[in-house]
């Protein structure tokens, strides 16, 4: 994996299945979607990638904590944490990357190009 110039790692440019084609694993506490057959990859494009009894959820991309809508977990009293790319954030700094990078032009695939030489992104 790459990185951009604030260090967020950003997932290959591979086509990424659709939620139709994701795993299903039903467990005492919660319910899990992975991208592969080995449930080792957390995963879904729309919605929660894990979603517990108690109410609690989190969101997941592959394999990484993200979300660029909101929170990637919230729990059940409440509490809300910020991730991109699998890095938390507060969430004033959520903002400004969301923000920076124009991550809400396409929250689909959401995936930073950088300049190789000078380090300007392209969304």
């Amino acid at each position: 994996m790459s990185k951009t110039p604030d260090n967020f790692l950003r997932p290959p440019e591979e086509e990424i299945t659709s939620d139709d084609d994701l795993f299903v694993k039903l467990e005492y506490s919660c319910i899990k979607y992975y991208l592969d057959d080995s449930c080792e990859k957390l995963h879904k494009n729309h919605g929660p990638a894990v979603i517990y009894n108690n109410g609690s959820i989190e969101y997941w991309r592959q394999g990484q904590l993200h979300n660029i809508s909101g929170p990637a977990i919230e729990t059940s009293r409440g509490k809300k944490v910020y991730y991109l790319y699998g890095r938390r954030l507060t969430h004033e700094n959520w903002l400004l990357f969301k923000h920076k990078y124009s991550l809400d032009k396409d929250p689909e695939n959401s995936v930073i190009r950088v300049h190789e030489n000078y380090g300007d992104t392209e969304s």
